[in-house]
């Protein structure tokens, strides 16, 4: 597996600055950055519609007695099982890494912790913002 510097939700703020000179969010947390994503865009996109390098992102959800554990990757290339890779943090290797498919992420996220799964392109100057 390809191990990259982690792209956990500190480093893609970082990365939408590089690419639009300010700031989305000022949070590292997936509650918080996917609400501000949404509002930057006005939507979450179809899995379909982002290309490689975009964000996938499920966000982690409050409740009075339980904390729903959400995260945040980027979308890689398509795999011959029509799935996607997806490049994640792994808190085991203290890294980023090819560690997930769209399906894997799924099936963990959406189906097992019943959280959403959403899709931003990294947010450029060339992308109208909301």
């Amino acid at each position: 597996m390809a191990k990259h510097a982690s792209p956990g939700v500190w480093a893609v703020r970082h990365i939408i600055k590089m690419a639009t000179g300010r700031m989305v969010t000022n949070v590292d947390g997936t509650g918080d950055f996917a609400p501000q994503l949404k509002a930057c865009f006005g939507k979450s996109f179809k899995e379909a519609d982002v290309p490689a390098g975009s964000i996938i992102i499920s966000p982690t959800e409050q409740s009075k007695s339980k904390r729903n554990i959400g995260h945040l990757g980027l979308v890689g290339d398509y795999t011959g099982d029509d799935s996607r890779l997806i490049y994640s943090n792994s808190s085991a290797d203290a890294l980023s890494e090819q560690n997930k498919t769209l399906k894997s992420w799924k099936a963990h996220y959406q189906d097992e912790k019943g959280l959403e799964v959403l899709f931003f392109p990294v947010p450029n100057n060339s992308i109208p913002m909301a």
